[in-house]
């Protein structure tokens, strides 16, 4: 007999077939805007302090310092030591969110649609899209580097004075990423310098490129409806480096089946994260008009 209480023989709920598993992580990493660009720590990564899937609710990384060289004594060949302190950055696992659906059966029967798969799917990328929330939130506790007043849109002089700040704390070019609102994309996609190839200097501008903005001045740009507002009429636009800001999955996205008790199938997807701001420095707030 066909077991149909959606129990395993050891009485709990199973999960479902690894290819929805597949189907469901690549819809999460296809909805993805601003996490993947983070930070993202994993189990035996060298700047973990301890395990990341263990009995606790905090997760250590060791940011390391930058270095300053110092003079050698043309005299006798001295010099300075420099002591290297690695910096402790805590991430707290608290970011428990869950995804499900009740799949009631008369609704199964009348329907074409592959329900499995449109919920693995469906789960994926709202999963994605809670993470890239939690990972916008941090951008208003930035302290050291915020430019505009939201008073006016995202201009040319705002992207290069977000751009100056990390240049002149020498951020490393490389891994740094726009995450920008829909308004403030729109701002850019009236503004001739970035649109018109006449103007940019390429064969071609930035609309025949899917009609969106790749990229400013080599730093390529997310756009996202999920950019915070600091206030109802702010966008909190922020420019950013990888190590700016970190993601910790202690418990990875899974897919579940549970237990019939009705004419119902319920099903579940979760994980349990943390994130937290790494290097307050690397990342620049920038608030234009919403």
């Amino acid at each position: 007999m066909a077991n149909e209480t959606g129990l395993d023989s050891t009485g709990v709920s199973t999960s479902l077939p690894a290819w929805l598993r597949t189907k469901a992580l690549k819809a999460r990493y296809g909805a993805s805007k601003i996490w993947k660009h983070a930070y993202n720590a994993v189990e035996g990564d060298p700047l973990v302090i301890g395990n990341i899937k263990r009995a606790g609710n905090t997760v250590t990384l060791q940011i390391f310092p930058t270095l300053t060289p110092s003079a050698i004594s043309t005299t006798d060949g001295s010099m300075t030591d420099t002591e290297v302190s690695p910096t402790a950055k805590s991430i707290t696992i608290d970011k428990w969110y869950n995804v499900s659906m009740n799949l009631v059966d008369i609704v199964d029967f009348q329907s074409i649609l592959q329900w499995e798969t449109e919920f693995s799917e469906g789960a994926g990328k709202s999963m994605s899209q809670q993470m890239d929330d939690s990972v916008l939130a941090l951008v208003q506790t930035l302290t050291t580097n915020i430019v505009g007043d939201g008073a006016g849109g995202l201009t040319d002089p705002l992207i290069l004075q977000a751009q100056t700040k990390l240049d002149n704390l020498e951020v490393p070019k490389d891994e740094r990423c726009w995450g920008i609102g829909t308004r403030a994309h729109a701002d850019l996609l009236g503004t001739d310098k970035f649109t018109l190839a006449n103007v940019t200097g390429f064969t071609k501008g930035v609309q025949v490129e899917g009609g969106r903005v790749v990229g400013l001045y080599g730093t390529p740009v997310e756009v996202t409806s999920r950019i915070t507002t600091a206030s109802a009429n702010i966008l909190d636009n922020v420019l950013f480096h990888r190590e700016a800001f970190g993601v910790v999955m202690q418990r990875d996205f899974k897919l579940e089946k549970f237990a019939r008790t009705q004419y119902a199938t319920k099903y579940g997807g979760s994980c349990l994260y943390g994130v937290s701001v790494l290097r307050d420095n690397n990342a620049v707030w920038v608030k234009s008009a919403a």
